[in-house]
């Protein structure tokens, strides 16, 4: 019979650990299997073993980790798994004393060696604390306190860190009472240097700088996605930004789009990157022995059907109860197409479980298993990270999503105007726009009428055109970074092709006169009665 325990270790307390495991050996619980805070007994004879584990300088799959382990195997003792580069042993209690340091100078380079690995993690937390509220605010245009809360965390973890690097640093000082390891300790900045790292903190960085370069290539991927079906509609490209506070695709007017086309383009950002990971699973070799390899496309498999999900399942439910966030790809994709939010989560859904299974039938998931030497552990540290990082998101998405924190909570205008008929009134509307601070506003903008071109524009305290469009019927929600000061909406109707001329040779985009009087054809020649302007404008 097994049972399955949960508990939390922290990595300078393995004496505390190893004590644990042997105590519920003498209880008859002999240990079977490891994950992340994560043990599986088994009953069975009481002190029937001695368990030890260590922090290994080059975990598995490298040859170093591997031969070590081999080493410790021909002593007798039993290889139970490895997480996170420990690696968990066992020999049997009557085979004698069971320790994995012979003497106190490979317990004191031991206890360096991890030393040097937690003053990294500490160092990186610090870091973290810092950089990571001040990249959000970037991001967000603004700040919120909830970054305060993200920094605080990293800081806490920190402060864990420095506490164990303390324990460590104790622990070593103790042990150079023997001649031994005074012997054989070098110098501070020799080879045992906190400045050199081990395998285990170079996988710490390497991983932070991965994961810096997937989230730019899913962004780039993501775009990529959008701005292939704009071409495949015969749209041209006016510009592709990937790196910035807001990665976009802009079009150039006016867009060439049938309505299920408007709704693939939405969808593009999402289902290229899956398309484009799918064939490159097909490409997916077991057999390369390079271990970043095999962890970037184990990455893909588990990130990409989580973020899918997250947006385009955990948006449309979260609409069946308040607003989603008015700018998201899902949001226009429903309403553009009509379709319920709770068939959009279901295709999500299905879409996730075979990207899911495509990864399990090449073979990604086993092979990255057996690469961490442990299936069960594999699992355990998915199924507990996916979990934590899901209640975050679902929080944060409940408590901001309905306002987000980068668009702020309040109107800061809002305006609802009808004209019953443009052609006895002004071509020419004004309305100003008071901005308290400079940050990316959440831009509601519904605008048109029959016969007549709409042209809009956002015009900054400076004069300079932050963004402008024209159309028949212009319906767009956008996030535009507003200045400080009196911001400018300025309207002007378009009666004919001169005013259209005129419109765009006064913003400077003459290249553009021959695109918008060609479209314009179709609205000139309305034949009708109803000439009313409607205006709607809510900015938050």
């Amino acid at each position: 019979m097994r049972k399955v325990t949960y508990k939390l270790f922290w990595g300078w307390n393995y004496e505390k650990e190893d004590k644990w495991l042997n105590e519920m050996s003498a209880k008859g619980q002999q240990l079977v299997s490891v994950g992340l805070c994560r043990y599986e007994f088994e009953q069975g004879q009481p002190n029937q073993y001695t368990y030890c584990h260590e922090l290994l300088q080059n975990p598995p799959p490298h040859p170093d980790g591997l031969e070590y382990i081999q080493f410790v195997e021909e002593m007798g003792a039993e290889h139970i798994g490895t997480v996170e580069g420990w690696a968990y042993f066992r020999r049997k209690s009557g085979e004698g004393e069971f320790t994995l340091f012979s003497d106190n100078a490979s317990l004191a380079s031991y206890n360096l060696r991890m030393l040097r690995t937690v003053f990294s993690v500490a160092i990186f937390q610090i870091l973290l604390a810092f950089a990571l509220p001040a990249f959000m605010s970037y991001i967000m245009g603004g700040w919120h306190f909830s970054y305060g809360i993200l920094g605080a965390i990293s800081l806490g973890f920190a402060a864990i860190c420095i506490h164990g690097i303390f324990r460590l640093r104790k622990r070593i000082n103790n042990l150079k009472a023997d001649p031994a390891v005074q012997a054989g300790m070098v110098d501070l900045y020799g080879e045992n240097s906190l400045l050199m790292l081990d395998t285990n903190s170079k996988r710490l960085i390497v991983s932070l700088l991965g994961a810096i370069v997937w989230v730019y290539l899913y962004i780039f991927f993501h775009e990529a996605g959008h701005a292939l079906i704009a071409l495949m509609y015969g749209n041209s490209i006016e510009s592709f930004v990937v790196f910035g506070p807001w990665p976009h695709v802009s079009l150039a007017y006016p867009y060439q789009f049938t309505g299920f086309g408007w709704g693939l383009f939405f969808a593009g950002g999402v289902l290229f990157p899956l398309i484009a990971a799918s064939i490159a699973f097909c490409f997916y070799k077991p057999g390369v022995r390079h271990y970043w390899y095999h962890e970037f496309f184990q990455r893909i498999a588990d990130l990409l059907p989580f973020i899918t999900l997250i947006v385009w399942a955990g948006f449309p439910l979260l609409s069946l109860f308040t607003a989603p966030p008015p700018w998201e790809d899902v949001t226009r994709f429903m309403q553009i197409t009509g379709f319920h939010p709770l068939l959009v989560a279901l295709g999500t859904i299905a879409i996730a479980y075979a990207f899911r299974f495509l990864a399990r039938k090449k073979g990604i998931l086993a092979h990255w298993a057996k690469l961490r030497g442990n299936q069960k552990e594999s699992r355990a540290a998915s199924a507990i990270g996916v979990f934590f990082m899901a209640v975050f998101v679902i929080i944060v998405s409940f408590v901001f999503a309905p306002s987000p924190p980068m668009f702020g909570s309040d109107s800061v205008f809002i305006t609802n105007a009808t004209w019953s008929d443009i052609r006895l009134d002004s071509h020419h509307k004004e309305y100003n726009i008071y901005v308290e601070e400079t940050r990316i506003h959440s831009i509601d903008l519904q605008a048109g009428a029959n016969g007549h071109l709409t042209a809009v524009q956002f015009i900054s305290p400076s004069g300079e055109i932050l963004f402008w469009q024209a159309g028949e019927r212009i319906y767009h929600q956008f996030g535009l970074e507003l200045e400080q000061g009196l911001n400018r909406l300025v309207i002007n109707i378009l009666v004919d092709n001169y005013a259209i001329e005129e419109f765009l040779m006064d913003i400077g985009r003459e290249d553009m006169i021959y695109q918008v009087t060609e479209y314009a054809a179709t609205a000139f020649a309305y034949i009708g009665e109803d000439y009313a302007f409607r205006l709607f404008l809510e900015i938050r």
